[in-house]
């Protein structure tokens, strides 16, 4: 059964790969994993609530996305977050985000980045979207925009876990 998970307001830490793994000039996996570690702690002291790994890999600079090493630095910081959340039992959600709708080849490619264990256990998947921003909506059309958008977004990321679980049941056949 799928379930939509809409994301409440709570505090959150975006680790920005810009800053910490593809603006430094030179991929920094372990760098940013450690930035990870240090946002769950950070997140546990003020009593809980969201780390958000990486902000926008599907858009390019200066977001995330089109610098060289921002998936793989991404998955080591996602991974980084949960193995630091479980080691510490820190109230602490792990998620990632996109924006717009990316198309399946992205989510294939952020799900491979982060892998499929890793991306079962993600706590969530945030959508940044900014209606009317782009292009004018009509306000008798903006609900149906937005509506079209979060299941469009959703029906991708199902599918991106789906093939994640798929392959983790053939690698263990």
């Amino acid at each position: 059964m799928r379930k939509t998970a809409w994301a409440l307001p709570t505090l959150a830490i975006a680790l920005t790969a810009a800053l910490t793994a593809c603006g430094a000039g030179a991929p920094d996996p372990r760098g940013f994993a450690g930035f990870g570690r240090q946002a769950v702690r950070d997140v546990a002291a003020w009593g809980g609530g969201k780390v958000q790994v990486g902000e926008e890999l599907n858009c390019p600079a200066p977001l995330d996305g089109g610098s060289p090493g921002c998936f793989e630095a991404v998955g080591a910081g996602v991974a980084a977050a949960l193995e630091e959340r479980d080691r510490t039992g820190a109230p602490v959600l792990v998620g990632v985000n996109a924006a717009g709708v990316p198309d399946p080849a992205f989510w294939d490619q952020f799900a491979g980045a982060i892998g499929p264990h890793n991306t079962r256990r993600l706590d969530y998947v945030g959508l940044d979207a900014f209606p009317d921003v782009f292009r004018p909506i009509s306000h008798q059309n903006l609900t149906g925009a937005v509506t079209s958008l979060v299941q469009r977004a959703d029906d991708a990321m199902y599918e991106a876990k789906r093939m994640g679980r798929n392959q983790v049941q053939a690698a263990s056949s």
